[in-house]
């Protein structure tokens, strides 16, 4: 058995599971043969377009976490609770919807704002859309380093992805209202995208 046909079966034992089908996915080559990898990922294409339903479950993961914001709003108008998973809860829906709609799309990019310029040129995301995710996204990523940054210079323990919105300016929190609400429109296009709404 060859080499590529070893890394192939790899790939389809992979596919069954999602976390490691969405990271293969994500794989660049960095070094070799990059031939390789684009047969694995024909390989890989094909099992897709005769499994409709593996799409559609592998999409799901985007609301995974929808109990974790319920009442956030609330939270970050000062009540009660200060700190906040921002990758689960807002960055993760962003980077894994993106990855779906590449998937389905059969885009090869594998940097989230490449993918989701490709899909709004596509027409697959509305150019209004695509604009704020990516601006969301940025907000996002900048604010979770600049608040670890911040736990590291008072010597606070470090809770990698955790935000303690009372650290935010007023202005900051405004912004954080505002991706917020642009994650939540990604992630019902991503819903309809994949009929989750009904699944």
């Amino acid at each position: 058995m060859s080499w590529l046909d070893l890394f192939t079966t790899k790939v389809r034992d992979a596919y069954r599971s999602y976390d490691e089908f969405g990271n293969f996915y994500g794989c660049q080559s960095v070094s070799g043969d990059e031939t390789l990898l684009k047969e694995v990922r024909t390989h890989l294409n094909g099992y897709l377009d005769s499994d409709v339903g593996m799409l559609m479950s592998f999409a799901r993961a985007v609301n995974q976490f929808d109990e974790d914001g319920c009442g956030f709003f609330a939270q970050i108008l000062g009540q009660k609770k200060h700190k906040m998973d921002i990758k689960k809860m807002e960055i993760f829906p962003v980077v894994h919807g993106t990855r779906a709609l590449a998937l389905k799309a059969k885009i090869s990019k594998t940097n989230t704002s490449e993918r989701i310029a490709q899909l709004s040129q596509m027409g697959l995301i509305e150019q209004q859309l695509s604009q704020d995710v990516s601006e969301a996204l940025v907000y996002l990523m900048n604010t979770r380093l600049k608040d670890g940054l911040l736990a590291l210079k008072h010597n606070q323990e470090l809770a990698p992805n955790h935000i303690d919105t009372e650290n935010l300016s007023t202005l900051e929190r405004d912004l954080l209202k505002n991706a917020l609400q642009v994650v939540k429109r990604f992630k019902h296009h991503v819903s309809s995208q994949f009929n989750l709404h009904h699944a």
